[in-house]
């Protein structure tokens, strides 16, 4: 079952398909002074998201592959300097072109 918007971290609703699009997460909020050592995205089925690159605070990743009409849920995963885990869950809500 799909959660509410509400439910979810962030919200992409700029996302149509067809594109092949590269998007960020700023994790200052999240990273109490410590810095992003790695970092992975997953897609439910029907959207891919494939890693790009981080910065200290910022993970990029790259969304392709949508269907218009069609909500996905996405969980992004950093790995910290100081040894944390942290997750944050994303909505893409993908629109006609």
């Amino acid at each position: 079952m799909m959660r509410a918007k509400r439910d979810y971290d962030l919200v992409i609703e700029d996302f149509a398909e067809g594109e092949s699009k590269v998007y960020g997460i700023n994790w200052t909020g999240w990273l109490d002074g410590a810095n992003i050592t790695s970092s992975e995205i997953e897609a439910d089925q029907g959207l891919t998201a494939t890693h790009v690159s981080n910065t200290a605070t910022v993970q990029r990743f790259r969304l392709e592959d949508g269907r218009a009409g069609t909500n996905y849920s996405l969980v992004a995963t950093v790995n910290t300097s100081t040894g944390d885990t942290l997750k944050c869950s994303l909505l893409v809500v993908c629109r006609l072109p």
